[in-house]
């Protein structure tokens, strides 16, 4: 027996109106298209199907059978098939599911639930944090929708992304740290005492790879595996926490601790929307990467917002 998709959709069209004409209509195939279609079905089941009834072709036994199941088969198709190729973000009721870091948390996540509360608000979010190995595998498994933030190691020919922003490094100290100015210089940042957050975040890797290269090193006090205890740590003592920008403007925001400025450059990196190929033509993730992209743009290029001034212009492959 071989049937396909068509044929089982011709079955039900003669079914529910009744005849070859009104189905033909119905579906939009001329009337000898669709009696061939029907001729094939009727042979490959070795069932008549309908027969003529007074008003109507009435459907065999066996059509009666049938029906509850190819209902469920063709039901099953629009929704998980066709209909899937649209996404109506006001009537959507899953999960998105976003892979960020610690500091990406703090940063963008307030954002990310604003923009869903207005533009699809019953959705759900999972936010996820994995080693590199596991986030890679988990986009390629189709078990994370987006990853949100710094991620140098998806920078490849494998993964798409936009970027959002660009932001670099400063510093956080407390109030009445010895040094006083809204800036300091190479030589009072490699004397100072300081905290260092080590953590499986990229940006971090990227500032100690710099730093590095500086021929100088830090007077590291404490190690913390936690970007968010930083802030209450500066506060209280005299040591400096180098974070990202946008660290440093929520902690702003929050609490008491200065942010100083380096007189030397630091390094700059991008926050980006990465996406894994297989999510490319995936109507669910197309609209959440344009919606979330277009708001954290806007968001993050306001005054007082929480990142540093967003990229002129976006890479994507």
């Amino acid at each position: 027996m071989s049937l396909d998709l068509n044929l089982l959709r011709v079955i039900l069209a003669v079914h529910d109106h009744g005849g070859i004409a009104a189905a033909a209509h119905a579906l939009g195939m001329s009337q000898p298209g669709l009696s061939a279609a029907l001729q094939r079905a009727r042979k490959a089941l070795n069932d008549p199907l309908f027969l003529r009834g007074s008003r109507r072709m009435e459907p065999t036994e066996r059509t009666r059978r049938m029906l509850p199941s190819l209902r469920l088969i063709m039901e099953t198709v629009d929704r998980d098939v066709e209909i899937a190729a649209e996404f109506d973000p006001l009537s959507y009721r899953g999960e998105f599911k976003l892979a960020l870091t610690d500091a990406g948390e703090a940063i963008l996540l307030p954002l990310v639930l604003v923009a869903l509360a207005k533009h699809c608000p019953h959705a759900d979010i999972r936010s996820m944090s994995y080693t590199l190995a596991e986030r890679q595998q988990a986009m390629e498994e189709g078990a994370v929708d987006l990853a949100l933030g710094f991620f140098p190691d998806l920078n490849s020919i494998n993964y798409y992304k936009q970027v959002i922003s660009t932001q670099s490094f400063c510093c956080l100290i407390s109030a009445d740290h010895p040094l006083r100015g809204s800036t300091i210089s190479r030589e009072e940042y490699f004397a100072a005492d300081h905290v260092l957050v080590e953590g499986q975040s990229p940006s971090e890797d990227l500032l100690e790879n710099f730093l590095a290269r500086q021929r100088a090193r830090r007077k590291i006090v404490l190690r913390t595996p936690h970007f968010m205890s930083a802030p209450a740590i500066v506060a209280r003592t005299r040591l400096i926490a180098t974070v990202p920008d946008g660290v440093a403007n929520i902690v702003s925001m929050m609490s008491n601790p200065r942010i100083a400025r380096t007189e030397f450059h630091m390094p700059r990196f991008e926050t980006c929307v990465y996406w894994h190929p297989s999510m490319q033509e995936d109507a669910k993730n197309r609209w959440l990467r344009r919606t979330l992209v277009a708001e954290l743009r806007s968001r993050l290029a306001r005054p007082g917002s929480n990142e540093g001034s967003p990229s002129p212009h976006a890479a994507q492959r």
